[in-house]
């Protein structure tokens, strides 16, 4: 089994709190046998996806306990944006703060 049959990348990448480009790394270096360039805990991970065939379940509470709770999502995140800009509407420049997230998301 490999292990983007087992779990998605941007789930994994939630799980272990990194970026996607870092957990395809992970995944390449793993997959190509250069074990050493990946973390030790995520090196244990992935054993365990392709040795024993676990569930996606099982992965995320194995991620959670071993790593963590994954941070809160991006969307409730953004709601917290969105109340504080209508609360402080008043006081904050909009047309700035809106070309530094579109400038952000370009990057992106």
């Amino acid at each position: 089994m490999r292990i983007s049959d087992a779990i998605t990348i941007t789930e994994l990448s939630r799980l272990l709190k990194k970026s996607r480009p870092t957990v395809y790394k992970y995944i390449s270096d793993f997959e190509s046998g250069d074990e050493l360039a990946v973390p030790q805990a995520v090196c244990d991970l992935f054993h365990l996806i392709i040795d024993s065939e676990i569930s996606k379940a099982e992965i995320t509470r194995y991620c959670k306990k071993r790593f963590g709770e994954p941070d809160i999502s991006i969307s409730e995140q953004c709601q917290d944006i969105i109340e504080l800009l209508k609360r402080y509407e008043k006081r904050i420049d909009l047309d700035r703060i809106e070309k530094i997230i579109r400038k952000e998301i370009e990057r992106l």
